[in-house]
């Protein structure tokens, strides 16, 4: 079984070589290692290039905002019989590629592949939970997903086949990762391994410690499109649209931008009022008026 890598990466000279070398270091082999190198202003190319393997491919572009166009290029370049993603920070364990050729093997209907995380460097205090599942699964994982038991991280693996009947990343989207998520959970069946398969580097330069608000928009887009192609009900829309509002209000609410809090509270709970995050909000909305 082939496998395509696909690193997007952007200034990350500083870390890079320890994520390819942790794809040279697979145990499994067969594979082609593709580097999309958006726009970068350091020395990344030629770390990249200081790796003397015919598996590594790097292409550089100039910079794009829009993170799902930057990434369906490495995936259109993909040849492999599986795709699997790796942000340029993270670095994979030895048997990763291993374990998932096993998986897909023993599981030819599988479509798309999972698995558990670790963040390092490791925290006195505290250690990130990404997953609770303590043994593996396989079948419909798109209940987990929409209550956010499965999380949308750079840690998946796709059939080809898959990809080319469910649709690429949605370039209207910043970063269309549970989009495909989603529109992958509601065709094929998933795999989800309990074995912590990549290591998830925690520093000031993560995109995901950002908060960025025009994400909620891209899922706002995702669950919407499972409602028009009738995979999920409307009131079932309606529901996760009231819990993500009421997310979105206690950021703003801990930021203290009150107006920003005050109307996705209110979106909230006219998106659902008889639900938990529903009614919370309509108590927060009618607090925030007394205060403020």
């Amino acid at each position: 079984m082939k496998f395509s890598i696909v690193t997007i990466t952007h200034n990350r000279a500083h870390l890079i070589a320890e994520t390819i070398q942790s794809v040279l270091d697979q145990t499994h082999t067969d594979f082609e290692h593709i580097i999309i190198d958006d726009g970068s202003t350091d020395n990344t190319e030629a770390v990249v290039k200081q790796f003397n393997d015919s598996r590594l491919r790097y292409y550089k572009y100039e910079k794009r905002k829009n993170r799902s166009a930057v990434t369906n290029r490495g995936l259109h370049l993909a040849g492999g019989d599986f795709i699997s993603v790796l942000d340029s920070d993270d670095i994979w364990a030895k048997d990763k590629l291993e374990t998932i050729n096993t998986i897909v093997t023993k599981n030819p209907a599988i479509g798309f592949v999972i698995h558990d995380a670790a963040a390092f460097p490791k925290s006195d205090t505290s250690d990130i939970v990404f997953f609770n599942y303590k043994t593996g699964f396989s079948g419909n994982a798109l209940p987990e997903l929409l209550q956010e038991k499965i999380l949308a991280l750079s840690t998946y693996t796709i059939k080809k086949e898959t990809l080319a009947e469910i649709g690429f990343l949605d370039e209207s989207m910043i970063d269309g990762k549970l989009d495909l998520y989603l529109r992958a959970a509601s065709k094929v069946p998933f795999y989800y391994s309990a074995k912590k398969l990549a290591f998830i580097r925690k520093h000031d330069q993560n995109i995901s410690k950002k908060r960025n608000m025009d994400h909620y928009d891209d899922y706002f887009k995702s669950i919407g499109k499972l409602k028009k192609r009738g995979i999920i009900s409307s009131v079932k829309h309606a529901g996760l649209s009231s819990k993500m509002y009421s997310k979105i209000a206690y950021i703003y609410h801990r930021q203290k931008e009150y107006r920003q809090a005050k109307e996705n509270y209110r979106l909230s709970f006219q998106s659902m009022f008889f639900c938990y995050s529903g009614f919370k909000s309509f108590l927060m909305y009618l607090k925030i008026n007394v205060i403020k």
